[in-house]
């Protein structure tokens, strides 16, 4: 097979020397979009498919349906036509067969009978695309699978994504070179590697006008998308409307829950005047949040109101019972004494628990590790909440009071605490 007529990027070039290279045995491509890291991922698999007859290889992304249309239906069929290799396609299992008996698979996480089908097989090569999308917890699942013997292979994973926060596992793994979960130096680092690709690396392959189009979008979405940085978490806004709507579940969603808690973040008025007139109350932050059987936290019910006390605390007692909750947890710092009074003023229940909790730390601070939960695929919104997400993507340090924003920290936080090791040294320290 002849691929010297195949023009690849200088850029795509150097990824596959690392690709290619025996001793390097994991590959994070990372950058901005349309900079060719799919494209080059795709082909070093079809390549390693074809050097190793009956060789099996994984294309996995968070989602049947993204995968499905990004590398499926675009991608894969793209580079098996420049390479001139006709195969056999099951579509229903979404599977190609090259004629040497080879297989490339494709697979969204989100398919609990297509995980599982998939954990019963052996890989040569696993590619998670778009990781920034995938928790750690998934990332660890599948790669127990990378376990096929050929003769000669030396079996490789690969990643791509563009570049979430600092906070994310993939930073942590592939840049800083730590184990996520243990914060601690990964063992033969030479055998990993990360490079860079930007669109501005792959303008023979995009349209003239895409890498103008780019300096439309805000600032913080520069930096990923086109100049393909990780950011801190500390940059602009927290969370990003795309990172909400990558981790929401629909409505119709089931799931079990080991314990729900109901954030509170309390009013410092009192509706009244210095002068005993009355006013409009603050808004009260009521966000309940769920811990799914998963140990993943579901974003449950926005149930802010902006009332009197009592009218504020019936509505709160009323979603945690309807809510079956567990425990309550106010901020004491700006009238936490107050929620728990008014709380047992209005009702005679005394086995619901309420919880106290005082912040040493700024907001931002406190909900920057919440903000990784999310980045990780650990959290997510049970539909969609628009007063509540709009606080959290354009709240910035200094700005207004995040009632609800803050509501919803203080649940994740509660709950944070009592779900495996990894998600409890990132909320480690909030309170």
């Amino acid at each position: 097979m002849d691929t010297s007529e195949i023009k690849k990027t200088i850029k795509q070039e150097q990824a596959m020397q690392i690709l290619s290279d025996s001793t390097i045995t994991r590959v994070l491509l990372y950058g901005g979009s349309r900079s060719g890291k799919t494209f080059i991922l795709v082909w070093a698999i079809v390549m390693r498919a074809i050097i190793y007859p009956n060789s099996r290889h994984l294309i996995a992304r968070k989602t049947n349906g993204s995968i499905w249309r990004s590398i499926g239906l675009d991608t894969l069929p793209t580079v098996l036509k420049l390479l001139g290799v006709e195969c056999k396609i099951n579509s229903t299992e979404r599977y190609w067969t090259l004629p040497n008996g080879s297989e490339i698979w494709l697979s969204g996480l989100d398919d609990k009978d297509r995980v599982e089908k998939i954990l019963g097989m052996e890989f040569a090569t696993i590619y998670f695309n778009e990781v920034s999308q995938l928790s750690y917890q998934a990332y660890e699942l599948v790669f127990t699978r990378l376990a096929q013997r050929i003769e000669g292979c030396v079996n490789k994973l690969y990643f791509d994504c563009n570049p979430p926060s600092k906070a994310h596992w993939i930073f942590l793994l592939f840049i800083k070179l730590q184990i996520p979960t243990q914060k601690i130096n990964i063992k033969n680092p030479e055998t990993y590697a990360s490079m860079q690709m930007n669109p501005v690396d792959n303008l023979e392959n995009i349209a003239t006008d895409y890498l103008d189009s780019l300096d439309s979008l805000s600032l913080s979405a520069q930096k990923r998308f086109k100049d393909g940085n990780f950011s801190d978490a500390s940059e602009g806004d927290l969370w990003s409307e795309k990172l909400l709507d990558d981790t929401r579940v629909l409505e119709s969603f089931e799931m079990k829950f080991k314990r729900v808690a109901l954030g509170i973040d309390p009013s410092g008025s009192d509706g009244k005047n210095l002068d005993g007139a009355e006013t409009d109350p603050d808004d009260i932050g009521i966000v309940a949040v769920g811990l799914g059987e998963d140990d993943h936290l579901y974003v449950l019910e926005d149930a802010t109101v902006n009332l009197s006390p009592n009218e504020w605390a019936k509505k709160a007692i009323k979603t945690y019972q309807n809510r079956c909750g567990d425990i309550i947890v106010c901020e004491s710092n700006y009238g936490g004494a107050m929620c728990e009074s008014v709380i047992r003023n209005v009702t005679d229940d005394r086995t619901i628990r309420i919880k106290l909790s005082r912040s040493q730390r700024s907001k931002y601070v406190r909900a920057e590790p919440i903000l990784a939960l999310y980045e990780q695929g650990l959290a997510h919104h049970v539909g969609v909440f628009d007063k509540l997400e709009e606080e959290m993507t354009t709240y910035k340090a200094g700005s207004r009071s995040p009632n609800r924003m803050d509501a919803l920290v203080f649940a994740c936080t509660e709950l944070g605490q009592i779900v495996p090791m990894a998600v409890q040294k990132t909320v480690k320290g909030l309170f």
